[in-house]
Formats: C-alpha cells, structure tokens, sequence
C-alpha cells in the first residue's frame, strides 16, 4: 500500500479520465480499492478540474404563459452593418419593434423605449440583459412607468430567447434587404401582415385585431376591426410551448443545486475561448438557476448554473487538500474482520493504528457467531483467496 500513492501518480501522469485511467490501470496494476482510489485521485485533479467538459443542458424553464399582447416583451440589442438597434419582441403577438439608436447609452435606450410605449403601450414585463437595461437610471425608469424590468443571467442568452427570436428575424430581414436594395420597413411591415403558421393569425391581427395596408391587394373588410378569439391562441400556446418543451428536454438532465458557501468551479462564459474553469465560492442563491458567485480575487460574478460544476476538492471535506500525494489509504482487511451481517467495522482514522488493528486467522470463525456448517455437518470454511473481497 505504501507504493499505491506512486503509482496513482504514475497512471495519471497523462491526465485521462476516470474510465481511461480504469482501464489502462487494470491491464497492469491490482490492490484493493483501486477503482475507488483512482475515481477520488482523478476527480482531485486540478488540471482535468480546469479543463473538464461543459455541463449538460437542464430541463426547459418557461415564462408562465401571457393572456393579452405587450404584456411580456423581450428587448435586445442587434449590431449590424455598423450600426445599432433596439428589438422588441412581443411574447404573445410576436410583433416586432425596431429602430436605429445612435449609442448604447441608457439615456438613448430610455427615449426610444418611450417612443415605442406610447404608441403600443406599456409592458408588465421586459426582459433584457444587463446593458443597458441593468443601470440605476434604467431601474428608475421602470419604476416611473410602472413596469418590471427582469434581467437575465449574463453570458445566458438563452434565458432571453423572445429577445433573440427578435433579432435573429430582424438581422435576416437586414440581410436580405441589403443583398436585394430593398426598404427595410416594408419588409417589416409584411411580417406583422402574415400569418404565423402556430397561430394562424398575423402579429397585426393579434395586436390591433386588423391586418395592416400594404401594396398587396386585400379585402376592404379585412382592414377593419375585427374580434379575435384569444382562447383559441392561448390553447395554441400551451400547444407550442408543450412541443417545444418535448424535443428540448430529450437530451436534458437535473443538474446538483448549490447553497450559500458552496465551494465550486465556474466559467466566465461558455465559448471556445474560454474553457478554464476557475474556483469560486457561492454568495448567495437567485432566482431562475442563478447564482452569485465570488472567485478567488475576491470578484463577484452572477451566472447561470450551466455555467457552474461542482468543486469535489472543497464539498468532500473543507480538509481535504488537492494534493494527489494525501491520498487515504485503507486497511487491509481478513476476513475476521466483518461483523455477522457482513458490515465493515469502524476503523480510526490515524494509519498508524492499522497494523495494530486485530485480525483473525484467514477462514476461522467469529467469536459468538455459529458457524456455517453443511447439510452433512461439515464446518463451511472461505478460501484465502476471497478474504479480499467485500461482500
């Protein structure tokens, strides 16, 4: 057992996973316990702990469903060909909103939002990320129109998937009316007039219960208003949202929650460039799989928990240092060793003491304990060869 530390270090000198690392051992090496101590000598690790793999996605987490149009909208801002945009995007309508800003300073965001409010109304809800839309005078601004302004976790766009619905429809519109010198309102204007195929009503009609002119030719009645059955959309919803949530969650699994004081390992973002996970510690739980977090410069982050994986170093034990060389090693244990119903007695923890420990000859019987006999009377004696062997 003295050379287990060497040779742990040894099989994992190139740094291959727990499995790879198993099965080269086996062709080679045997002690007791070894999947055991190469399992905890590998999840120890603080190079595969920085370079491990991201984690998998979890179950689909839905806004609970809007009853009426503007009432949640998701807004983003797009860059393309130079220059900015604020998008709009209505939850139960999918209307779009959008215009060219000059800057991405609250200030500006704030005028054209009010622009936008005072023509279709203020939201309940608007879900944006943190810039602008996480500053004080942005905060103050939602507070005097009588709106909750909902940020999502940074780096997670996916949080705030009305908003990229939202753009990615208007940077293929950009596009495509770029490539074909066409007016880029007039597209936009034909988008609110067709009809989604989930619904089957258009944005505009959703919206404003009438479709819009165009240079198409239309009935004459189809401009005026007309009542829309907003039980049949909500139920076309809950339809949609139900799929959605049926081919997303195939391939998702529960991820571990954390608490307050969590020792953890956590990205700054999931792309290429940044594949280090760095330790952190978890100040406080959030809303929504958030976290805030605090790494080991004393900087405070707020991420989602797919950006998060567990710290096997600090949750096993606040003692346990990641040296590979600290490595437990257990007692050898005979098969005088186990209690009656098979159980492991309890050793201290000092390695000293195991080779005072007792131990009974291989194969004699327990002290009080009947022993095992054969129909015939014959007294049942293990092999030596299975004293190893925990059943």
């Amino acid at each position: 057992r003295k050379l287990v530390p060497f040779m742990l270090n040894l099989i994992h000198e190139c740094h291959f996973g727990v499995v790879k690392t198993k099965q080269r051992a086996r062709q080679c090496l045997f002690w007791i316990n070894m999947g055991r101590d190469i399992e905890k000598f590998v999840l120890n690790c603080n190079i595969c702990s920085s370079l491990a793999n991201n984690n998998k996605k979890e179950p689909l987490l839905s806004f609970s469903p809007t009853t009426r149009p503007w009432e949640r909208v998701g807004c983003d801002i797009l860059f393309f060909g130079g220059r900015h945009f604020l998008v709009c995007y209505d939850d139960y309508s999918n209307w779009i909103e959008m215009c060219s800003i000059d800057n991405l300073n609250s200030d500006t965001v704030i005028t054209n939002l009010k622009s936008i409010f005072s023509r279709l109304g203020v939201p309940d809800i608007l879900v944006s990320d943190n810039v602008p839309f996480g500053s004080y005078v942005f905060q103050q601004f939602a507070n005097d129109w009588n709106f909750r302004s909902c940020l999502i976790s940074p780096k997670h766009s996916q949080a705030n998937g009305l908003a990229e619905k939202g753009v990615s429809i208007i940077k293929n519109l950009l596009r495509k009316c770029l490539r074909s010198n066409q007016d880029v309102s007039y597209a936009l204007l034909e988008y609110r007039n067709t009809p989604l195929k989930e619904l089957g009503f258009s944005p505009a009609q959703i919206m404003m219960c009438r479709s819009l002119k165009s240079k198409l030719p239309c009935p004459y009645d189809a401009l005026n208003p007309q009542p829309i059955n907003h039980l049949d959309i909500q139920s076309r919803h809950e339809q949609s949202r139900n799929k959605q949530a049926y081919y997303f969650n195939r391939g998702a699994c529960k991820l571990e929650e954390f608490s307050s004081g969590a020792h953890i390992y956590f990205k700054i973002s999931l792309d290429d460039n940044c594949t280090k996970w760095r330790p952190g510690v978890i100040l406080e739980v959030l809303p929504y799989r958030s976290y805030l977090i605090r790494d080991e410069g004393g900087r405070t982050f707020r991420r989602n928990r797919k950006f998060i994986r567990k710290n096997p170093n600090m949750n096993a034990g606040n003692n346990r240092t990641a040296s590979h060389r600290s490595i437990i090693v257990d007692p050898v244990l005979s098969s005088g060793d186990f209690t009656a119903d098979g159980a492991l007695p309890t050793f201290a923890p000092s390695l000293s003491q195991v080779g005072s420990t007792p131990q009974s000859p291989a194969g004699s019987p327990l002290q009080g304990v009947p022993p095992c006999t054969t129909r015939s009377g014959r007294q049942v004696r293990k092999p030596i060869y299975l004293r190893d062997y925990v059943q």
